[in-house]
């Protein structure tokens, strides 16, 4: 199973357009050792993940 996740910053606006929150979001997504990620796009104000469960019994509510 693959999912495709979009993360919105509320309100929108260009919250994510610096390196402090690249690398926030890098640091968060190295701790996430049970999710194998196959493509992220930080845009200035939403995040995209295409995302699979290492172990398949895992649902995207564990993410």
């Amino acid at each position: 199973m693959i999912y495709f996740l979009t993360v919105c910053v509320i309100p929108r606006r260009d919250a994510l357009a610096n390196d402090d929150a690249w690398r926030a979001l890098c640091q968060t997504l190295k701790r996430l050792d049970k999710w194998n990620m196959h493509c992220v796009l930080m845009m200035p104000d939403h995040i995209h993940l295409l995302t699979a469960p290492s172990e398949r019994e895992l649902s995207v509510a564990a993410f």
